[in-house]
């Protein structure tokens, strides 16, 4: 394939069940289907698109949901409370 083609430029479109999988060969084993339907559900999912009833997932938004979602342990915790 050429890389100036249309082809190259098309992402990789992953079903429910393959952006778990793609989630999970990354260590993150809390991320089923399930957990990114819920997670879409609540507007703080990956970026996805609907085709129909079908809820479809580009790696590069997996990839920027995963980077956006982790952060240092400690990180967004509360201060201790004053005695």
């Amino acid at each position: 394939m050429h890389p100036m083609s249309s082809e190259a430029a098309t992402p990789q479109w992953l079903d429910r069940a393959a952006a778990a999988e793609w989630a999970q060969r990354r260590g993150l084993r809390h991320v089923t289907a399930d957990y990114l339907r819920k997670a879409a559900a609540a507007g703080n999912g990956p970026r996805h698109h609907r085709m129909g009833k079908f809820a479809l997932y580009a790696p590069e938004d997996l990839e920027a949901w995963l980077t956006a979602s982790i952060k240092p342990a400690g990180e967004g915790r509360r201060p201790p409370r004053a005695a």
